[in-house]
């Protein structure tokens, strides 16, 4: 099982570096702008935007950092930039109430979690 966990977090950090290559590149992050679209949030930036707060819970509940400042820097820059918009901030849900519903998961459906 640790093999199956270890393989599972090298993939999913491989997508989100490939996350970071298409901010880089296609979306000009590299290049100044702010968001996904360019200098206001946009639709991509909303997408993706409403999964932060279960990053980050799925890091604490794994003690995996998925959105690595030295791995992934644009991402993790647009991250900050994302959720400390205030309308943003208004939006997403609370960490905690998140956390509690990622452990209940877990308890619930063990065979979809890792150990």
């Amino acid at each position: 099982e640790g093999e199956l966990r270890e393989k599972a977090t090298k993939e999913t950090v491989a997508n989100i570096c490939m996350l970071e290559e298409a901010f880089g590149t296609a979306f000009d992050g590299s290049k100044g702008h702010r968001f996904f679209g360019g200098e206001c949030i946009g639709y991509l930036d909303i997408a993706m935007g409403a999964r932060t707060v279960w990053f980050q819970a799925v890091e604490a509940m794994s003690g995996v950092k998925l959105i690595d400042p030295d791995t992934v820097p644009l991402l993790h820059a647009w991250l900050l930039r994302f959720s400390s918009a205030d309308c943003v901030k208004k939006s997403l849900p609370h960490f905690e109430k998140v956390l509690s519903r990622g452990y209940q998961v877990q308890r619930e459906y063990p065979q979809l979690t890792y150990p």
